[in-house]
């Protein structure tokens, strides 16, 4: 039983670091013009492998998908990862559409339809990880809470920090229109290739916060509403 523990926090902290380095590539793969195109495509290819990787890791939660009862939380959790899922796999295959020059073996070409795809999967992708993450951080922050590791005030303090970057997040995400490129409501992603590579980590950054503030306190929303519709009976 002890080595059974061992080995099951041993891979929840595999998992975990799988999940930072996904999210780290899918951030810098948001500039495509910061660096050059043959380091975005195996950038892509790295992030591919280990997308691929971490269902194999995490396989039981497809059997468990179709088992026990969807509460409020569960369902959005759950929509979540179907969604990133879609998205990743929208990225890698219009990703391998549009670098003929690594994958000329597969019989699709590039086209505008594999260029539209790659710009809306790829937005989707970045705020679903996002969500994603965010959904994760509510399990470690019920840990530190129950544990009293962190104290009122810190967390308060640190409330208002997120709230701060969240609010330039909300900023960068129309100044950057990626709504527009999710929705393609705009045919072309444009790039401004000057930019300053610390204005591009600290606006993508601070989307990325964003979303993820939001996911943990909707899913503490859903969470409670689920146990109050479970103590009221419904």
């Amino acid at each position: 039983i002890i080595l059974g523990g061992e080995n099951m926090k041993m891979r929840a902290k595999i998992k975990m670091g799988l999940d930072i380095v996904m999210t780290i590539l899918l951030l810098l793969q948001m500039g495509y013009h910061m660096f050059e195109e043959g380091i975005h495509k195996w950038l892509g290819i790295i992030l591919s492998v280990l997308f691929v990787v971490h269902h194999v890791l995490n396989w039981t939660w497809y059997r468990s998908i179709f088992k026990g009862k969807y509460s409020p939380a569960r369902v959005f959790r759950t929509a979540t990862n179907i969604l990133l899922t879609l998205s990743m796999f929208g990225i890698m295959l219009s990703g391998m559409m549009l670098a003929r020059d690594i994958f000329h073996f597969i019989p699709f070409k590039a086209n505008s339809f594999a260029r539209l795809l790659h710009m809306s999967a790829t937005s989707w992708g970045f705020v679903l990880a996002a969500l994603h993450m965010g959904q994760h951080f509510h399990i470690v922050a019920g840990k530190m809470k129950r544990r009293d590791i962190i104290k009122k005030p810190v967390w308060w303090s640190m409330r208002c920090v997120v709230a701060g970057i969240s609010g330039y997040g909300w900023y960068a995400f129309i100044n950057r229109e990626i709504g527009k490129h999710m929705l393609l409501t705009v045919q072309f992603a444009f790039f401004e290739f000057g930019e300053p590579f610390t204005r591009f980590l600290l606006d993508y950054t601070a989307i990325m916060v964003l979303y993820a503030a939001i996911s943990y306190y909707l899913l503490k929303f859903l969470t409670m509403w689920g146990k109050k519709k479970t103590s009221n009976g419904e």
